[in-house]
């Protein structure tokens, strides 16, 4: 990420053909547009995650964010998979826990 920020001086402090410095131009605005949008989905995606009370719930674990949050919500689902019987017993299985 600091490269990205640092393009815009690059052709300054090295003399790079005209092609190149142009290219570097359009790689830096690319950026700068994907880092928007990103901010955009993260903001919208915290509006909506803070209406769930998972989503609530994931996004108070220290360092989460709202990509990863929506993420772990979607593939968690509302837990009545983790209730069905046999689970504690598949559980113990898989995790090594003994019987």
């Amino acid at each position: 990420m600091a490269v990205i920020k640092r393009l815009p001086a690059v052709p300054a402090e090295h003399a790079l053909p005209a092609r190149l410095v142009a290219i570097l131009d359009r790689l830096h605005a690319h950026s700068k547009y994907l880092n928007e949008q990103i901010g955009e989905i993260d903001k919208d995606l915290a509006h909506d995650l803070a209406e769930d009370d998972l989503g609530r719930r994931l996004l108070s674990i220290p360092g989460a964010r709202p990509i990863p949050a929506s993420v772990l919500a979607t593939d968690m689902g509302d837990g009545k998979l983790y209730v069905q019987p046999g689970f504690e017993l598949k559980s113990k299985v898989v995790y090594g826990r003994g019987i």
